[in-house]
């Protein structure tokens, strides 16, 4: 039973406008841990802004690009974009390094023509405190800025690089609940800028992104 206000209807959702998907794979972030509620999660904010399904698999704690995962989730029908942002699970413990280049070529191979943007984790406190921690992030963001700019270099013009160290911008801290998760402020912020880098890669020619 669903209880509404009189005079109040339930309608069936609007069709989307765009009719191809966007697949998020991810972490508790990508799932929309500290959200206040699900529709506040930027996947779901993005959806609302650009008209478009989204299909998030973000796994909290367990993000770790097995290649028996990203088989099933990159076969899926009428997708356009594959979106990768798994650093906060599987950079510091090796994994990232292990999984990102097999991963790329398990959805290039499943789907030649899906678009591919590779983030890097966002900034956290503990980065700036730890000089040891702070040089191993900077470290994983150039991994993954230079595969991506090696495939590119290769042929693949359909593979993006966006350093997730500079979405929140100096005040990153005010963005979070724990110095990790982003609040719904961080996650308004998330979607804006992510909006930013889709529109450019989707909207405009190969010549006009610069961004790796």
């Amino acid at each position: 039973w669903i209880g509404i206000e009189k005079d109040n209807f339930i309608k069936p959702h609007n069709t989307f406008k765009e009719k191809e998907r966007i697949i998020c794979y991810g972490t508790s972030i990508t799932q929309g841990g500290c959200a206040s509620r699900p529709g506040l999660n930027y996947t779901n904010l993005l959806s609302r802004m650009l008209e478009v399904e989204w299909l998030n698999y973000g796994f909290s704690g367990n993000a770790f690009g097995e290649a028996e995962l990203i088989d099933v989730i990159s076969k899926i029908n009428n997708a356009s974009l594959f979106i990768i942002d798994y650093e906060a699970n599987s950079g510091t413990n090796g994994k990232l390094k292990l999984t990102l280049e097999k991963m790329l070529e398990i959805i290039r191979k499943n789907n030649p023509k899906i678009k591919i943007l590779v983030i890097s984790r966002i900034p956290y406190l503990f980065d700036e405190i730890d000089e040891d921690m702070k040089r191993v992030r900077k470290d994983l963001r150039e991994f993954q800025r230079n595969l991506v700019n090696n495939l590119r270099e290769k042929g693949d013009n359909l593979v993006y690089f966006l350093d997730g160290s500079k979405i929140f911008g100096k005040n990153y801290h005010e963005f979070t609940v724990d110095t990790v998760h982003p609040n719904d402020l961080g996650f308004m912020k998330f979607a804006k800028e992510l909006k930013k880098e889709i529109n450019l890669i989707t909207k405009t020619g190969e010549e006009q992104w610069t961004n790796y």
